[in-house]
């Protein structure tokens, strides 16, 4: 009877360990000494650790913790303007999914994140083929090894929905890699919603790519929609409204719990 009981006691244990949630091994959060001017966030990452420069919850939330755009999430407003200094250790061999499970348990401890899903309607726009497929460059295989700015149809469909904080959905029936030409003019103004959107990429470094050269960066367009059609060979128009999953900001503090 004692072993069956010890045999039951174990399972139970083993249980309640395979459902904790993945964890940094070491984290510091601090709020960001910041000064008037120009914010710069950046992200380095060596081995095992991350260090996080002036970034802001709603850059954590999106970029690092759930791999949202811009458009997908609901919150306050000041998630855009509080920053912070963070500094994490994984574990060797963690993988991107896991990086953000453990992010996640990071602003649920020490933010007390509380959210959920939810399905909306929002209008959308669909890349489709232009009529110029000269301007579309297929991308070999050193230029993905070294980093360079190349990628799918749906790629670019992602980055296109940075610019315009909307769904973009890829008709364009392309298949394969390209390079990736996405370069328009800087729109500081705020959205609707009081949410200064994020500011457009900045011109590719084409120092390393293969086959490159200064002629690669195109000039800036005035809009996404002149990006697509003028850099890409591709045509952006606004299409059916799409049922978009959106990630509510039920609770989340404004100070985090000390290290």
């Amino acid at each position: 009877m004692m072993h069956w009981r010890l045999q039951i006691a174990l399972l139970m244990a083993a249980g309640a360990f395979a459902q904790q949630p993945l964890r940094f091994e070491v984290a510091s959060v601090k709020p960001s000494l910041v000064e008037s001017g120009l914010i710069r966030a950046s992200k380095n990452e060596s081995g095992t650790r991350i260090t996080y420069q002036t970034i802001s919850l709603r850059r954590l939330i999106l970029d690092e913790a759930f791999g949202l755009t811009e458009y997908q999430l609901k919150g306050p407003s000041w998630l855009s303007s509080d920053w912070f200094d963070i500094e994490v250790r994984k574990p060797a061999g963690t993988t991107q999914a896991q990086a953000r499970l453990m992010m996640q348990t990071l602003l649920r401890e020490r933010f007390h994140l509380v959210s959920h899903f939810e399905d909306r309607t929002m209008s959308a726009y669909a890349l489709t083929a232009g009529n110029d497929r000269k301007r579309l460059h297929p991308a070999g295989e050193k230029e993905r090894a070294s980093g360079c700015p190349v990628g799918t149809m749906d790629d670019y469909a992602r980055i296109l929905e940075k610019s315009l904080q909307r769904p973009v959905l890829n008709q364009t029936g392309i298949s394969g890699v390209y390079r990736l030409r996405f370069i328009v003019m800087s729109n500081l103004n705020a959205t609707s919603g009081g949410v200064a959107p994020p500011p457009p990429p900045p011109p590719p470094n084409v120092s390393g790519c293969p086959g490159w050269d200064r002629s690669e960066i195109p000039s800036a367009a005035s809009s996404a929609v002149e990006a697509a059609r003028e850099q890409m060979g591709l045509t952006l128009r606004q299409a059916r409204d799409a049922s978009v999953r959106i990630l509510v900001i039920d609770r989340i503090d404004r100070d985090a719990t000390p290290n």
